[in-house]
């Protein structure tokens, strides 16, 4: 809902997240848990669940956005690239850093698909590919 989304601007994520919980229930029943604005409803739920330091729920959250999308809208699709962002994001906070690798190394593969080598996104994704594989001990690939 958009009084969530404004909560959330606002660092009033305790508030957000019952109206992100009912509008995610609310689309979930009227257009099914895969369709694209139901899985928006769910990464604003995600995010405010970060934002309040619920993590692995968050990250649980995320991933759920990120298959949704991938599988309704495709691997290249924008939404789908950026859920991949959030989850690589919330994985990196919880120092999972084999995990972390993985992701943003496929996050950066999918940047550099969409838009190319030299594009501002697929540089930042290299870079926060970087920054995992050094934190995982990979200084040599980095």
């Amino acid at each position: 809902s958009n009084l969530a989304i404004l909560l959330q601007a606002q660092q009033r994520p305790a508030e957000a997240e019952p109206l992100c919980r009912h509008a995610l229930l609310g689309l979930e029943r009227a257009l099914g848990a895969e369709h694209p604005d139901a899985l928006t409803a769910r990464s604003n739920l995600a995010a405010v669940l970060h934002a309040q330091g619920a993590i692995e729920e968050s990250e649980a959250e995320y991933r759920r956005v990120w298959t949704g999308r991938r599988a309704r809208l495709g691997p290249r699709h924008a939404n789908t690239i950026v859920s991949l962002r959030a989850l690589a994001r919330v994985v990196r906070a919880q120092e999972k850093w084999d995990e972390a690798v993985g992701l943003f190394r496929e996050l950066w593969h999918a940047r550099e698909r969409r838009h190319g080598p030299e594009h501002a996104e697929t540089l930042a994704a290299a870079q926060d590919f970087a920054e995992a594989l050094e934190a995982n001990g990979g200084l040599a690939e980095a």
